[in-house]
């Protein structure tokens, strides 16, 4: 799949009718699902009048390492917004860092 990221209009555009999917950004500090909204239905939208489906909407959240509870308790309204996977950091310092993040952010779709 080739996803493209950039909140402008022309990168929406560029992602609802020429990709597979679009990458949002948003650091663990300013995690905001409603800021999401407009460019995930424009996507949509756009996806629609050029004759595809929606594109798969990738998150990635910067400084997340370590951070994990706090970013589960946003994982029910990213999901809402239309967020289908999540890209967080890791510590790679602890050797359980991955897994941990793993039992932390799993299941977590669910409020």
């Amino acid at each position: 799949p080739i996803l493209i990221g950039g909140l402008s209009p022309a990168a929406i555009r560029r992602a609802a009718t020429t990709c597979d999917g679009w990458v949002a950004l948003q650091s663990t500090d300013g995690l905001d699902a409603a800021a999401l909204e407009g460019p995930i239905s424009a996507l949509g939208e756009q996806a629609d009048e050029a004759g595809g489906s929606r594109p798969r909407v990738t998150m990635q959240i910067t400084g997340s390492a370590g951070r994990h509870e706090e970013i589960a308790l946003h994982i029910p309204a990213l999901i809402a917004v239309g967020v289908d996977e999540i890209i967080v950091d890791v510590s790679w310092a602890d050797p359980s860092g991955p897994e941990a993040a793993y039992e932390t952010l799993a299941g977590k779709e669910q409020p």
